[in-house]
């Protein structure tokens, strides 16, 4: 049968997977050393499902409302970023910033500029320095969604949707290449949506071509199994050994990255998948549904509330400062999920794609959870 993306746990799984990794990354988990692909991970996850969702509805109600589609990300990410804004500026000293900077960090953050105040070393945005990768997201979409509408109003062929992904995936390949000017440049090239574009274009472009198979059986060949868990296995090497981390490697192969993600998101699709089925474990597939909180308030705890040096003055033993940023992280991402996300997520309802048995709505790959899956109201 033809691709239609309905719920998988499998990719709230593969959310989980590169949300744990980049905790591991900031807390400095040894022996994962590579957690940063958590973030290109997030980034194909992303690309992919807004690309599904968007082809979704415009096969079957011939459009793509756009107005609805920046309303759902409005209510699906912008309450929940509100509430650790606010508690910055309340509370800065609790985060270990000053009042001034504590306003301008989250004035950063609410505007979605933080990954350009990064690239330019204009501000440190100290424990909201995380915040980058969500302005990305959203810059993206005020770009990719309205190409993929315009093409579908002008009833131009998919394959120009390829080509369009290609491309942008070449330009960012290419431009790490030209503003690579030594380790000075490693600020630039991690930060710009221009450089980290092709994480988010590999994600969709997986969808692009799941939408053009007129069978999933071809996932279940032995060939793309072998490469699905040739895949897999790259990703693990390098979130245990973090070799890509250093520039220019990981610039030059950034994109391989990515692409591996995608072929691992990809083959869980497969009608038995192997890998869809280690991504099903419920503990993964839970923590893959609250992470957006998650991802929100782990920096600010890590850095911030529950800093190394922090605990060290308070006399708390180094082996507990790790349990004690996971448990502060978990319960705090726990309570925005149930007291704030999901509430907001049944209201979003109302702004529902009109994609009758499809997903909820479109989004991030950091911010839906289970519900973002199911069939929305008319």
């Amino acid at each position: 049968m033809p691709f239609r993306l309905t719920y998988r746990p499998a990719l709230d799984g593969l959310r989980g997977v590169a949300i744990l990794g980049v905790f591991a990354h900031h807390a400095q988990v040894p022996y994962l050393r590579g957690g940063f692909i958590g973030v290109d991970i997030f980034f194909v996850l992303s690309g992919f499902l807004i690309t599904a969702l968007l082809l979704q509805e415009a096969d079957e109600t011939g459009r793509i409302s756009l107005r609805s589609f920046y309303i759902r990300r409005a209510l699906r990410l912008f309450p929940a970023l509100a509430v650790l804004l606010g508690a910055f500026v309340l509370f800065p000293r609790v985060f270990g910033m000053t009042r001034a900077d504590a306003a301008m960090a989250s004035g950063a953050a609410a505007f979605y500029v933080s990954n350009w105040v990064r690239a330019f070393d204009l501000l440190d945005l100290e424990a909201l320095s995380h915040t980058w990768s969500l302005a990305i997201e959203e810059q993206f979409y005020l770009l990719w969604p309205p190409v993929v509408a315009l093409l579908v109003v002008l009833g131009v062929r998919r394959k120009w949707l390829i080509l369009v992904a290609v491309a942008g995936i070449a330009e960012a390949t290419v431009m790490r290449v030209v503003l690579w000017h030594g380790a000075e440049s490693w600020r630039r090239l991690s930060n710009g949506l221009d450089t980290r574009l092709d994480g988010l274009l590999i994600g969709a472009l997986a969808a692009l071509v799941l939408a053009s198979l007129s069978s999933l059986d071809v996932l279940r060949r032995r060939a793309f199994r072998v490469v699905v868990v040739a895949a897999a296995l790259t990703l693990v090497t390098v979130l245990h050994s973090g070799r890509a981390a250093a520039p220019p490697m990981y610039f030059g192969v950034g994109s391989l990255v990515s692409l591996c993600a995608a072929l691992v998101l990809i083959g869980t699709f497969a009608a038995d998948s192997r890998i869809g089925s280690l991504l099903e474990f419920g503990p993964l597939v839970w923590i893959g549904r609250i992470s957006y909180g998650l991802y929100l308030w782990h920096y600010p705890v890590i850095a911030g509330v529950f800093e190394n040096h922090r605990l060290a003055r308070l006399g708390v033993d180094p082996a507990w400062w790790i349990p004690i940023q996971i448990a502060a992280s978990l319960a705090v991402a726990t309570g925005s999920f149930y007291l704030l996300e999901r509430p907001m997520l049944r209201f979003k309802q109302r702004f529902g794609s009109r994609v009758s048995g499809g997903p909820e709505g479109v989004g991030t790959a950091l911010a839906e959870p289970r519900s973002r899956y199911r069939t929305s109201p008319a």
